[in-house]
Parts: structure tokens; sequence; C-alpha cells
């Protein structure tokens, strides 16, 4: 059942480094509906805005926007989007930061199949607790009973 639910999934990766971003992608893709990338925060605002990925996976130290910023502005406007941190850090303040943001996980590299595999099962099962609290209203509208928002396009209302 995980499996084909991860297949369902659209996925977010965002890391500044190109080789291990491109790794990431391809490993992704193999397991994944749909795979995007961005090299930074700020591209990855534009990509979340257009495509509504299910899930994003951030590195924190980027430029021009890091991943807590990142994960702090899309909490902001989205609680329902699953997001996993990947970082070197274990820095307390990261740590600290990272826990208001309602991450499904906090994953120090280097990120083993195992550890990657074990969050988006947690990110899969979230996902689907989620699902059970949504209604359609209309094609582009819901209503999700346990966030009490109506999403209209990429419009959400908090009742």
């Amino acid at each position: 059942m995980q499996k084909k639910l991860l297949k369902d999934l659209s996925i977010l990766y965002v890391e500044d480094e190109e080789d291990v971003r491109r790794n990431a992608v391809e490993y992704l893709k193999r397991i994944a509906k749909e795979v995007m990338e961005a090299k930074d925060g700020k591209e990855a605002i534009a990509v979340w805005r257009d495509k509504k990925p299910d899930l994003i996976i951030t590195d924190i130290n980027m430029p021009k926007l890091n991943g807590l910023d990142l994960a702090r502005y899309i909490r902001s406007k989205d609680q329902d989007v699953q997001i996993i941190i990947a970082t070197a850090y274990t820095d307390t303040d990261y740590l600290m930061n990272a826990v208001e943001l309602n991450l499904v996980k906090y994953l120090v590299k280097p990120i083993t199949k195992e550890k990657l595999m074990g969050a988006l099962s947690q990110s899969v099962e979230k996902i689907r607790d989620l699902r059970k609290f949504s209604v359609a209203l209309s094609e582009s509208c819901s209503y999700n009973a346990y966030s009490q928002c109506i999403e209209c396009s990429d419009e959400q209302i908090k009742l």
C-alpha cells in the first residue's frame, strides 16, 4: 500500500548543490509520480505556487532563501504540504527553529536510502490521514475538516 501511495506523490526537491540534486531527483523519479526541482528557496516558492506538490524535501543552507525560511513561508500559506528538511546541521538552534514548522522529519546528511524511505513513509501516512478529512466542493474547490480550510485553486481560506 505504501509503494502505491508513494507512486501517487508529487515531490519538490530543493538543493543548491547540483550533483546532489541531480542524483536525488533521479532516485525520486523512480518512486514518485512527479518530481520537481529547485536550486534555492526563492525558486522553490515559485515551483510550489505553480505545481502544489504533496511533499517538499529541502536543504537548509542555500543561497537567496534558506530551507527554514522557505518552510516558514510555505507553512504560513499551507498547513497540509509535507516538509522534510535535509541538512548537515545538528546545531540545537536549527533544530529548535525546525520544531515549530510541523516538519515530517529533520534528516541529517548523509541521507541513506533507509532514512529517506522512512521519512517518505511518514509523509504518506500523514497525507493519507489528511485526505480522510477532505471533501470536494467543486472541480477546483475542496473543504478540509481537519485544517478547517476551503481551498480553491491556489487560494486557501481559513475558517
